[in-house]
Protein backbone atom coordinates (compact mmCIF):
# COMPACT_ATOMS: atom_id res chain seq x y z
CA UNK A 1 0.00 0.00 0.00
CA UNK A 2 1.15 3.56 -0.72
CA UNK A 3 1.15 6.66 1.46
CA UNK A 4 1.84 10.32 0.69
CA UNK A 5 5.26 11.82 1.36
CA UNK A 6 6.86 8.88 3.11
CA UNK A 7 10.30 9.90 4.36
CA UNK A 8 12.56 7.07 3.25
CA UNK A 9 15.75 8.59 4.64
CA UNK A 10 14.63 8.10 8.25
CA UNK A 11 15.01 4.95 10.21
CA UNK A 12 11.77 3.49 11.48
CA UNK A 13 11.05 4.84 14.96
CA UNK A 14 11.38 2.47 17.90
CA UNK A 15 8.32 4.05 19.55
CA UNK A 16 4.68 3.00 19.41
CA UNK A 17 2.26 5.56 17.99
CA UNK A 18 -0.83 5.77 20.20
CA UNK A 19 -3.89 7.88 19.37
CA UNK A 20 -6.43 8.85 22.03
CA UNK A 21 -9.65 8.47 20.06
CA UNK A 22 -12.26 7.54 22.65
CA UNK A 23 -13.23 10.88 24.19
CA UNK A 24 -16.78 12.11 24.64
CA UNK A 25 -16.39 15.33 22.63
CA UNK A 26 -18.35 17.32 25.21
CA UNK A 27 -16.75 20.61 24.11
CA UNK A 28 -18.46 20.16 20.72
CA UNK A 29 -21.95 19.75 22.15
CA UNK A 30 -24.38 21.99 20.31
CA UNK A 31 -22.49 21.67 17.03
CA UNK A 32 -22.84 17.91 16.53
CA UNK A 33 -25.49 15.47 17.69
CA UNK A 34 -24.30 13.84 20.89
CA UNK A 35 -25.21 10.29 21.82
CA UNK A 36 -26.64 10.30 25.37
CA UNK A 37 -24.32 7.46 26.43
CA UNK A 38 -21.07 7.89 24.49
CA UNK A 39 -21.16 11.50 23.31
CA UNK A 40 -19.54 12.47 20.00
CA UNK A 41 -17.11 10.21 18.12
CA UNK A 42 -14.50 12.92 17.48
CA UNK A 43 -12.16 10.55 15.67
CA UNK A 44 -14.65 10.20 12.81
CA UNK A 45 -15.31 13.92 12.32
CA UNK A 46 -14.01 15.28 9.01
CA UNK A 47 -12.09 18.45 8.26
CA UNK A 48 -10.27 19.97 5.29
CA UNK A 49 -10.72 19.90 1.52
CA UNK A 50 -10.96 17.11 0.57
CA UNK A 51 -12.42 15.89 3.83
CA UNK A 52 -10.25 13.73 6.05
CA UNK A 53 -11.26 12.02 9.27
CA UNK A 54 -9.19 12.95 12.30
CA UNK A 55 -8.17 9.33 12.86
CA UNK A 56 -7.01 8.92 9.24
CA UNK A 57 -4.98 12.13 9.45
CA UNK A 58 -3.15 10.85 12.52
CA UNK A 59 -2.42 7.43 11.04
CA UNK A 60 -1.07 9.01 7.85
CA UNK A 61 1.00 11.54 9.81
CA UNK A 62 2.59 8.86 11.98
CA UNK A 63 3.50 6.82 8.93
CA UNK A 64 4.89 9.79 7.07
CA UNK A 65 7.26 10.22 10.01
CA UNK A 66 8.17 6.52 9.90
CA UNK A 67 6.28 5.46 13.00
CA UNK A 68 4.82 2.23 11.73
CA UNK A 69 3.33 0.49 14.78
CA UNK A 70 0.11 2.34 15.60
CA UNK A 71 -2.52 1.81 18.27
CA UNK A 72 -5.91 3.54 18.15
CA UNK A 73 -7.65 3.72 21.53
CA UNK A 74 -11.42 3.75 20.93
CA UNK A 75 -12.46 3.12 24.55
CA UNK A 76 -16.25 2.52 24.37
CA UNK A 77 -16.74 4.35 21.05
CA UNK A 78 -18.04 1.39 19.04
CA UNK A 79 -18.25 3.38 15.80
CA UNK A 80 -14.56 4.31 16.05
CA UNK A 81 -13.57 0.72 16.78
CA UNK A 82 -15.61 -0.61 13.86
CA UNK A 83 -14.30 2.03 11.46
CA UNK A 84 -10.66 1.25 12.20
CA UNK A 85 -11.37 -2.48 11.98
CA UNK A 86 -13.10 -2.05 8.61
CA UNK A 87 -10.55 0.32 7.07
CA UNK A 88 -7.32 -1.07 8.53
CA UNK A 89 -8.23 -4.63 9.45
CA UNK A 90 -5.86 -6.07 6.83
CA UNK A 91 -3.01 -3.88 8.07
CA UNK A 92 -0.88 -5.67 10.65
CA UNK A 93 0.73 -2.41 11.79
CA UNK A 94 -2.52 -0.71 12.87
CA UNK A 95 -4.48 -2.01 15.86
CA UNK A 96 -7.49 -0.68 17.71
CA UNK A 97 -8.33 -1.24 21.38
CA UNK A 98 -11.66 -0.83 23.12
CA UNK A 99 -13.28 -1.08 26.54
CA UNK A 100 -16.82 -1.84 27.63
CA UNK A 101 -17.07 1.55 29.38
CA UNK A 102 -15.23 4.83 29.49
CA UNK A 103 -11.97 4.60 31.44
CA UNK A 104 -10.42 7.86 30.15
CA UNK A 105 -7.17 8.21 28.21
CA UNK A 106 -4.98 7.34 31.18
CA UNK A 107 -6.91 4.18 31.96
CA UNK A 108 -6.84 3.11 28.33
CA UNK A 109 -3.07 3.51 27.93
CA UNK A 110 -2.30 1.83 31.28
CA UNK A 111 -4.55 -1.05 30.26
CA UNK A 112 -2.69 -1.30 26.94
CA UNK A 113 0.72 -1.23 28.66
CA UNK A 114 -0.34 -3.99 31.06
CA UNK A 115 -1.80 -6.26 28.39
CA UNK A 116 0.85 -5.77 25.72
CA UNK A 117 3.92 -5.96 27.96
CA UNK A 118 5.33 -3.38 25.53
CA UNK A 119 8.92 -2.26 26.16
CA UNK A 120 9.17 0.57 23.64
CA UNK A 121 8.24 4.17 24.51
CA UNK A 122 4.65 5.08 23.71
CA UNK A 123 4.06 8.28 21.72
CA UNK A 124 0.59 9.59 22.56
CA UNK A 125 -1.41 12.17 20.61
CA UNK A 126 -4.97 13.44 20.92
CA UNK A 127 -7.19 12.74 17.94
CA UNK A 128 -8.72 16.23 17.81
CA UNK A 129 -5.44 18.16 17.55
CA UNK A 130 -3.40 19.00 14.47
CA UNK A 131 0.24 19.44 15.38
CA UNK A 132 3.36 20.17 13.35
CA UNK A 133 6.09 18.37 15.27
CA UNK A 134 9.19 16.34 14.47
CA UNK A 135 8.19 13.09 16.15
CA UNK A 136 11.58 11.50 15.55
CA UNK A 137 13.31 14.33 17.40
CA UNK A 138 10.67 14.30 20.14
CA UNK A 139 11.29 10.62 20.86
CA UNK A 140 15.07 11.01 20.48
CA UNK A 141 15.15 13.71 23.14
CA UNK A 142 12.98 11.59 25.42
CA UNK A 143 15.48 8.73 25.11
CA UNK A 144 18.16 11.10 26.43
CA UNK A 145 15.95 12.09 29.38
CA UNK A 146 15.33 8.43 30.19
CA UNK A 147 19.06 8.06 30.85
CA UNK A 148 18.78 10.59 33.68
CA UNK A 149 15.59 9.19 35.16
CA UNK A 150 12.86 10.70 32.99
CA UNK A 151 9.67 8.64 32.63
CA UNK A 152 7.61 11.00 30.46
CA UNK A 153 8.00 14.03 28.22
CA UNK A 154 5.25 16.39 27.13
CA UNK A 155 5.41 18.49 23.96
CA UNK A 156 4.78 22.17 24.69
CA UNK A 157 3.95 25.12 22.45
CA UNK A 158 4.94 28.76 22.82
CA UNK A 159 1.99 29.85 20.68
CA UNK A 160 -0.47 32.27 22.23
CA UNK A 161 -4.25 31.96 22.47
CA UNK A 162 -4.20 28.19 23.04
CA UNK A 163 -6.04 26.22 25.75
CA UNK A 164 -4.43 26.36 29.22
CA UNK A 165 -1.99 28.98 28.03
CA UNK A 166 1.36 28.99 29.88
CA UNK A 167 0.20 26.20 32.20
CA UNK A 168 3.69 24.63 32.35
CA UNK A 169 6.90 26.06 33.80
CA UNK A 170 10.16 24.46 32.61
CA UNK A 171 13.67 24.83 34.01
CA UNK A 172 16.91 25.20 32.07
CA UNK A 173 17.39 21.42 32.01
CA UNK A 174 14.05 20.86 30.33
CA UNK A 175 12.32 19.52 33.45
CA UNK A 176 8.74 20.49 34.25
CA UNK A 177 8.89 22.27 37.60
CA UNK A 178 5.24 23.29 37.79
CA UNK A 179 1.95 22.82 35.97
CA UNK A 180 -1.33 24.62 36.57
CA UNK A 181 -2.97 21.43 35.30
CA UNK A 182 -1.71 19.69 38.45
CA UNK A 183 -2.28 22.45 41.04
CA UNK A 184 -5.09 24.90 41.75
CA UNK A 185 -2.89 27.81 42.77
CA UNK A 186 -0.52 29.68 40.45
CA UNK A 187 3.13 30.38 41.17
CA UNK A 188 5.61 32.81 39.72
CA UNK A 189 8.03 31.09 37.34
CA UNK A 190 11.54 30.60 38.66
CA UNK A 191 14.12 32.88 37.05
CA UNK A 192 15.40 31.35 33.85
CA UNK A 193 12.34 29.13 33.29
CA UNK A 194 10.03 29.45 30.34
CA UNK A 195 6.25 29.06 30.40
CA UNK A 196 4.42 27.14 27.69
CA UNK A 197 1.21 25.26 26.91
CA UNK A 198 0.43 21.60 26.33
CA UNK A 199 -0.14 20.27 22.83
CA UNK A 200 -1.47 16.94 24.12
CA UNK A 201 1.49 15.02 22.67
CA UNK A 202 3.35 12.87 25.19
CA UNK A 203 6.09 10.24 25.12
CA UNK A 204 5.89 7.91 28.10
CA UNK A 205 7.75 4.90 29.46
CA UNK A 206 5.47 1.82 29.50
CA UNK A 207 7.17 0.48 32.64
CA UNK A 208 6.12 3.66 34.44
CA UNK A 209 2.54 3.08 33.24
CA UNK A 210 2.60 -0.47 34.56
CA UNK A 211 3.61 0.86 37.98
CA UNK A 212 0.38 2.85 38.25
CA UNK A 213 -1.85 1.41 40.96
CA UNK A 214 -4.94 1.27 38.78
CA UNK A 215 -7.24 -1.43 37.39
CA UNK A 216 -10.10 -1.08 34.91
CA UNK A 217 -12.74 -1.38 37.64
CA UNK A 218 -11.21 1.59 39.50
CA UNK A 219 -12.96 4.13 37.27
CA UNK A 220 -11.56 6.99 35.19
CA UNK A 221 -7.81 7.62 35.03
CA UNK A 222 -6.51 10.76 33.34
CA UNK A 223 -3.20 10.64 31.48
CA UNK A 224 -2.55 14.29 32.32
CA UNK A 225 -4.06 14.95 35.76
CA UNK A 226 -3.11 11.52 37.13
CA UNK A 227 -0.25 9.79 35.27
CA UNK A 228 1.77 12.86 34.29
CA UNK A 229 1.07 14.39 37.68
CA UNK A 230 2.69 11.36 39.31
CA UNK A 231 5.67 11.61 36.98
CA UNK A 232 6.04 15.26 38.01
CA UNK A 233 5.73 14.39 41.70
CA UNK A 234 8.66 11.99 41.21
CA UNK A 235 10.72 14.74 39.55
CA UNK A 236 10.70 12.74 36.31
CA UNK A 237 8.52 14.76 33.90
CA UNK A 238 10.32 16.61 31.11
CA UNK A 239 9.24 18.98 28.37
CA UNK A 240 9.89 19.09 24.65
CA UNK A 241 9.87 22.68 23.40
CA UNK A 242 8.02 22.70 20.08
CA UNK A 243 8.44 26.47 19.81
CA UNK A 244 5.89 28.28 17.66
CA UNK A 245 5.29 25.50 15.17
CA UNK A 246 1.70 25.01 14.06
CA UNK A 247 -0.76 23.72 16.66
CA UNK A 248 -4.55 23.60 16.62
CA UNK A 249 -6.84 22.08 19.22
CA UNK A 250 -10.07 21.64 17.23
CA UNK A 251 -12.05 20.22 20.11
CA UNK A 252 -14.23 23.26 20.81
CA UNK A 253 -17.12 24.86 18.93
CA UNK A 254 -15.10 28.06 18.39
CA UNK A 255 -11.98 26.34 17.04
CA UNK A 256 -14.06 24.00 14.88
CA UNK A 257 -15.87 26.94 13.29
CA UNK A 258 -12.59 28.79 12.79
CA UNK A 259 -11.06 25.76 11.05
CA UNK A 260 -13.41 26.12 8.06
CA UNK A 261 -11.35 27.56 5.23
CA UNK A 262 -8.20 27.86 7.37
CA UNK A 263 -5.50 27.40 4.74
CA UNK A 264 -2.69 27.14 7.28
CA UNK A 265 -4.54 24.28 8.95
CA UNK A 266 -5.17 22.70 5.54
CA UNK A 267 -1.45 22.69 4.77
CA UNK A 268 -0.81 20.50 7.83
CA UNK A 269 -3.44 17.85 7.11
CA UNK A 270 -2.14 14.46 6.04
CA UNK A 271 -4.00 12.23 3.65
CA UNK A 272 -3.68 8.48 3.30
CA UNK A 273 -4.14 7.65 -0.39
CA UNK A 274 -5.73 4.30 0.36
CA UNK A 275 -8.56 5.82 2.38
CA UNK A 276 -8.96 9.26 0.79
CA UNK A 277 -9.42 8.90 -2.97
Amino acid sequence: MTYDVIIHTMETSNSIGYINAGGRGTRLNGLFTSDPEIGIAKALLEIGVPKVKFVDHHIANLRQQNIQDIIISAEDQAAVYEYVQDMYGDDQDVSVTRSDRQICHGGSIVDYANKSNQARPILVQNVDTILDIDLQEFTRQFALKQKIGGVASIALTLNRGVPNEDAFAVDSQGKVVYSAEFKDEDVAPVKGNYRASSTGAVVIDPDFLRRQSWASNDGLLSLYRDCLHRAWEHDALYAYNNGQRFFRDIGTVATWMASDGDMELQSHLRYNKKHNV
